[in-house]
């Protein structure tokens, strides 16, 4: 048997408009269909890939980083405490 791949359906989604029955990631405007509940789906830079990503490698200085990031966004950009809350929180390992 091979291993399932994670379907990651957690992240920030706004309508796309126009229409379109179809929601997209807040962070980086990929659609639902595009991303198909992959990591991958998301743009490189989407700041919600970039925190799953960090979290699945254990890296300290870079989840620190994201997470002041994300302060930074918190008032600015829609779907940002969501992103926060995926992060570990301070002093957790």
């Amino acid at each position: 048997m091979g291993d399932t791949p994670e379907y990651h359906a957690d992240y920030p989604t706004r309508p796309i408009g126009g229409g379109n029955p179809y929601h997209c990631c807040s962070m980086c405007g990929r659609s639902d269909p595009s991303i198909n509940g992959r990591i991958e789906g998301h743009a490189v830079d989407c700041l919600y890939r970039r925190a799953k990503e960090a979290v699945a490698s254990g890296d300290a200085e870079l989840i620190a980083l994201l997470r002041e990031e994300v302060w930074d966004l918190v008032l600015v950009k829609r779907g940002a405490t969501e992103v926060l809350n995926l992060l570990p929180s301070e002093g957790a390992s």
